[in-house]
């Protein structure tokens, strides 16, 4: 979560994004692809399941991301803060 929210905005890295994104949304092979790779590298690989806080933590920086790299929604620099804390209180 704290990457996503202090990630500095890099439009070069938006760019890429958005086209990896629209490929995993048009192409299926493209979609497994991601989630292979999401489920290596994000998800935690000691089979256990995720607590409730943090599936809703998974949720919103997901979220974020998408919508940050989308261009639908951008978070203030001031924003950011406050919603790593509101997580963070979560239990």
């Amino acid at each position: 979560m704290k990457f996503i929210l202090e990630k500095k905005n890099d439009e070069k890295y938006a760019k890429t994004m958005r086209i990896i994104l629209q490929a995993i949304m048009i192409n299926s092979k493209y979609r497994l692809q991601w989630e292979d790779w999401y489920n290596l590298h994000i998800l935690p690989t000691d089979g256990e399941e995720l607590s409730i806080h943090s599936t809703i933590v998974f949720l919103v920086a997901d979220a974020i991301w998408y919508s940050e790299n989308m261009g639908s929604i951008h978070l203030t620099e001031k924003d950011k803060p406050k919603v790593l804390n509101f997580l963070q209180q979560l239990k």
